[in-house]
């Protein structure tokens, strides 16, 4: 994180934390305080393991061990789930996420908008982007109507969620592959709902490292020049 340049205050803000390389110090810690395991496995805290040579099943072990940890929060500030980013590079998968489960739906969520809804109902604007760096990034360097999805591309709850408070949406994308794929995707969605959404690309890098480069000024004129996905889909043509 302070590679990345994330500042204390935003490791507060997003109370952004860790799970330690443990085999079971949540896990011990849930059941030393009676938790119900059958939940915090259904939810993804923890697994259960099988007894060697047998297929039984036999004790919990931690989902998460050794990574950065984001809470999701939902609109109401409740945390939902976590994200989970791997500390050692060499580590499998590199993200790792919470199941969806009954209080953790991500096609319903949009990371950082506990934080951002007030400000994209003032700016009538909303900018996605992709990832939960990009969005402490933004907000940290003070561009705070800046939220997530939980996946590749926008999904239809999602942007109805964002109509009822704004009239416009930016995409904002990393300029590689993966960035304008999402942002087709997300174009036939957009158009079931009465809001304007253009999309912007960046000319390199994701938003995070551009905002520390050339400020939120150099940002905005990346975003103020995004285009209708009509004239987007030409350009990638």
């Amino acid at each position: 994180l302070s590679s990345r340049k994330v500042s204390y205050e935003s490791i507060e803000k997003f109370k952004i934390g860790m799970a330690p390389d443990s085999w079971g110090m949540l896990s011990s810690g849930l059941l030393k305080n009676k938790a119900d395991m059958e939940v915090c496995e259904r939810i993804g805290l923890c697994g259960k393991s099988s007894r060697p040579g047998t297929g039984e099943r036999g004790g919990f072990y931690d989902k998460f061990r050794n990574r950065v940890i984001f809470p999701i929060f939902d609109r109401n500030n409740n945390v939902a789930g976590f994200g989970a980013r791997a500390i050692d590079d060499g580590q499998q998968p590199k993200y790792l996420n919470s199941p969806d489960s009954e209080v953790y739906h991500k096609k319903n969520i949009l990371y950082g908008l506990n934080f951002a809804h007030d400000e994209i109902r003032t700016m009538d604007r909303a900018i996605i982007v992709e990832g939960y760096l990009d969005v402490i990034g933004c907000h940290q360097e003070g561009l705070k109507n800046v939220v997530a999805p939980l996946g590749t591309a926008l999904t239809e709850n999602q942007i109805k969620q964002l109509s009822y408070i704004c009239n416009e949406i930016i995409m904002l994308f990393d300029s590689d592959s993966a960035g304008i794929n999402a942002a087709l995707k997300s174009i036939t969605t957009s158009e079931m709902f009465n809001t304007s959404i253009k999309i912007a690309l960046l000319p390199s890098g994701d938003p995070f490292d551009y905002i520390q480069e050339h400020g939120l000024m150099g940002l905005m004129v990346v975003i103020d020049k995004a285009v209708n996905p009509i004239d987007f889909q030409f350009q990638i043509i």
